[in-house]
């Protein structure tokens, strides 16, 4: 494939299931401009300047030695220029962070969807294991069956109290 030379290549590292969930939904490499959500947030945490994650050192090595893929993204040279990039430990793992919010909020609601409207009413391990197959993630290999149902089971513990917060009491 031949590269653009208008255009500006950066790899972030991060980990198999989430670069395979970031390609399916925004495509790869991922176009990076104000255009969508992904992009503002990318290009903001990459512009020049500091930024700093709560870590101990060890602790943010260890973390972004587990970000062993990365994810392509392109972004016009001229954008590039405008705001520039820098990439730290501390801005790979707050953008790793950002991935993971957008994974397990992709799979709650589509998980709901499966529980509630789907044509075909489904367990929630059923609905997990059809989330990962969409995104050709292999479980247990790239990301546990066990993380990811409890990972469910806290959302939809969260979800029950916020909806307890809104429904007035009969007192």
């Amino acid at each position: 494939m031949a590269t653009n030379p208008k255009q500006y290549t950066v790899l972030i590292p991060t980990s198999p299931h989430l670069r395979k969930f970031l390609s399916v939904e925004y495509g790869n490499p991922v176009k990076l401009d104000n255009g969508s959500l992904l992009g503002v947030v990318i290009i903001s945490l990459l512009s020049k300047g500091n930024f700093h994650v709560a870590l101990k050192p060890n602790q943010k090595k260890k973390l972004v030695d587990s970000f062993t893929v990365s994810f392509s993204c392109i972004a016009p040279i001229s954008l590039m220029k405008d705001y520039g990039h820098t990439i730290t430990s501390d801005k790979i793992i707050q953008l790793n962070r950002f991935y993971e919010h957008l994974f397990y909020e992709k799979m709650f609601v589509f998980i709901q969807h499966r529980l509630n409207i789907g044509k075909r009413k489904l367990g929630v391990q059923d609905a997990i294991i059809e989330f990962c197959n969409y995104y050709d993630i292999e479980l247990d290999r790239e990301i546990s069956y066990d993380a990811l149902k409890k990972k469910e089971w806290r959302w939809r513990t969260k979800q029950k109290n916020i909806i307890r917060a809104f429904v007035p009491s009969n007192s």
